[in-house]
């Protein structure tokens, strides 16, 4: 379906669309980055959502770690964020601990979930 999206390697000067990106999840799961953004910070565009998008990025991931040596790719996720979790165990992560109170958000510590994926 996204075949015709080609993802090149970044540069110095796309910090632009980075930023853009960043904020976006900010806004959209504050909790994966324990962090707040202001709503008006950034629009969500639910059109790009569950379309594979993710995936395709984190496979050109993996494969450009796996091209210099990487064998393995470790994560740690908030324990809230269920939407990252289904999505890295979808693309072969596996949870391999809990790092307790790793995330102070909202006035209060939470657990992240460490995962792992073999290259």
């Amino acid at each position: 379906m996204l075949d015709h999206i080609n993802i090149p390697e970044a540069r110095l000067e796309d910090w632009k669309i980075f930023k853009f990106i960043r904020l976006e999840s900010l806004r959209d799961v504050p909790i994966a980055y324990a962090a707040h953004l202001d709503d008006g910070l950034a629009m969500s565009d639910d059109d790009w959502r569950s379309k594979g998008l993710g995936g395709k990025i984190l496979a050109n991931l993996e494969e450009h770690a796996r091209a210099r040596g990487i064998k393995l790719m470790v994560l740690a996720v908030n324990m809230e964020n269920l939407r990252a979790h289904r999505f890295y165990r979808r693309n072969g992560y596996l949870h391999t601990g809990i790092l307790p109170n790793a995330c102070y958000l909202n006035g209060k510590y939470t657990d992240e979930i460490q995962m792992h994926k073999l290259l």
